[in-house]
């Protein structure tokens, strides 16, 4: 009875992947899909209905869409945010216009290589 989470879903993933390959079959890609469509709002990921929208979400959400070969229509306008985000100093904010941090900083980049759009 627990909320659905995207930060209980990275784990749960990355436990997946440590078991292999036959563990992925496990895995119902639909429901993550679905799942995924409903925390998406406007080029962003809620991390739960109704939660904050971060850079952890969107890193979460396009990694396991990436792996799984999950729709990637899922991830329009998620590259732009990430790139909106960069701050003055260079790094990558939580917010568009806010100060860079090193954890999101992580997120965005690996977001980006992802997408194929690191330059």
């Amino acid at each position: 009875m627990q909320l659905p989470h995207l930060a209980p879903t990275y784990a749960a993933f990355l436990a997946a992947i440590e078991l292999g390959p036959d563990a992925y079959d496990l895995l119902d890609r639909h429901k993550l899909y679905s799942f995924f469509r409903r925390c998406k709002k406007e080029g962003k990921f809620m991390m739960h209905a109704e939660g904050e929208c971060d850079l952890r979400a969107i890193f979460i959400v396009t990694l396991i869409t990436k792996t799984l070969n999950l729709p990637t229509d899922i991830l329009a306008g998620v590259a732009e945010t990430v790139l909106l985000s960069q701050s003055h100093e260079g790094g990558i904010s939580n917010v568009i216009g806010g100060e860079a941090h090193g954890g999101f900083t992580f997120c965005g980049v690996a977001a980006l290589a992802l997408l194929g759009r690191l330059q």
